[in-house]
């Protein structure tokens, strides 16, 4: 039997997640959990059990430079990933802000120890882009997250031909998964496997 744990850095958010999973027990088809900690630091020093599955999902953008050490997915989050990860193990990644995608997809594709995940891209799809609007002015209610000039992450290198998938692989859509597909926002989503 497989448990959904989640992280967060603030306690109060735990809590509050931990009462919602507490009062809707009973419609959940696995059993959830939610502990307060900062993922980045914590992660490997947790020895956490048959891991099989980590998942990203609409991390704050944090797009000014003086905020980098803020970004979740950093070049040390994809080895600490690595490192608890069985072979297998899959990694699922997402954001509405195109530019925190793109760098997330970067940094993890420069990790040999990550693959592409082709049966997950076979069953769900690969998004097509051309669908997506090419100016942020025509897409409804984005933040200022969205609109800010995007400072990279130093040394990451670009991959020229990022795969989006087609929707969430999980079916287990976060509050921003169903207002961003409510107000036809993109969401750049990829999936990769450790080798």
């Amino acid at each position: 039997e497989f448990i959904l744990l989640g992280f967060k850095i603030s306690p109060p958010l735990v809590r509050q997640a931990n009462a919602w999973v507490r009062a809707n027990e009973a419609r959940l088809r696995l059993p959830v959990h939610f502990v307060s900690a900062n993922v980045n630091v914590s992660l490997e020093s947790m020895n956490l059990p048959n891991v099989r599955a980590v998942c990203v999902q609409f991390p704050d953008p944090w797009s000014r430079g003086r905020h980098f050490e803020r970004r979740v997915m950093t070049p040390e989050f994809a080895r600490a990933l690595a490192n608890v990860l069985p072979s297998g193990g899959e990694l699922f990644c997402c954001s509405d802000v195109k530019a925190l995608a793109s760098e997330m997809y970067d940094v993890v594709a420069a990790n040999d120890d990550f693959i592409i995940d082709e049966a997950t891209y076979a069953r769900v799809g690969d998004m097509d882009e051309s669908e997506v609007p090419a100016s942020l002015d025509d897409v409804p209610e984005h933040d200022a997250a969205h609109k800010f000039e995007w400072e990279p992450l130093p040394d990451v290198k670009p991959v020229r031909n990022r795969r989006w998938l087609r929707a969430n692989p999980y079916e287990a859509f976060t509050e921003r998964d169903i207002v961003c597909e409510g107000k036809w926002r993109p969401v750049y989503r990829f999936a990769v496997v450790r080798r």
